[in-house]
């Protein structure tokens, strides 16, 4: 606790903000539900960080998207209207692209090698690669191992993907993987994935197998192929204001 309890500190201290006597009141935003684990892991940070401040720093988190998709919370991050966020590190590629490293299919051989590089020198390397764009990472998430999910056809092989419509994030890395895999790689928001299953704007999607908490209802078939293990990172504005 004492090292999230720095971690914060460094965030205040970086912001240009930081006062003996001042009470310290930051936003982070993410696009999950309440009742998903990283959600849970962090209000609890939250609430362990403001104990161990005596209640000097208050860690306000708004999920379910509500100030818009990653890349949004992003942006409102380097016009300093938003202090951090939750991100996938397919998201942090599109700034620098070392970031992809991590979203390579079948990169990791397992957790504990995930474990080993982001706990290693690569993934502190990693964290300060977009001081240029006005914020970095400070600390990672497991999001465990990305599968293949479709609401009406079974995919058992990568011909299987030929001609359907599977969501992906904002990520280069990311629509290349569907396309060379034979699908059409559509990039939406994960809010918006339940409907444009429903609706058939897409036939499926690709995630962790927690996103079936959100989208059982309209899955028929879930791939369990773990064709990537991309960690999530919190991001922190970097500079002062």
């Amino acid at each position: 606790m004492k090292k999230f309890l720095l971690v914060v500190l460094c965030i205040v201290m970086t912001a240009g903000v930081a006062s003996a006597d001042k009470d310290f009141f930051l936003t982070l935003a993410h696009n999950l539900a309440e009742d998903h684990a990283v959600h849970i892991a962090m209000t609890e940070w939250a609430d362990a960080v403001n104990a161990a401040s005596n209640g000097s720093i208050t860690i306000n988190i708004i999920p379910n998207g509500q100030l818009g998709s990653e890349a949004d919370c992003v942006s409102q991050i380097q016009a300093s209207q938003l202090e951090m966020t939750k991100v996938s590190a397919g998201t942090l590629a599109n700034f620098a692209g070392a970031w992809n490293c991590v979203s390579v299919p079948y990169v990791f051989r397992d957790k504990d090698h995930l474990y080993n590089v982001m706990n290693g020198q690569i993934g502190r390397d990693l964290y300060n690669l977009t001081e240029k764009d006005g914020f970095i990472g400070i600390a990672w998430l497991e999001s465990g191992t990305r599968c293949f999910y479709t609401a009406d056809k079974a995919v058992r092989v990568p011909a299987d993907l030929k001609g359907l419509k599977i969501r992906t994030m904002d990520s280069q890395m990311a629509i290349d993987m569907m396309n060379a895999f034979g699908g059409s790689a559509t990039v939406m928001g994960y809010s918006d994935i339940y409907t444009g299953m429903q609706q058939g704007v897409i036939d499926g999607a690709e995630n962790n197998i927690t996103a079936l908490r959100d989208h059982a209802d309209v899955t028929k078939f879930y791939c369990y192929d773990e064709h990537t293990m991309i960690p999530d990172v919190i991001v922190q504005k970097y500079g002062r204001t």
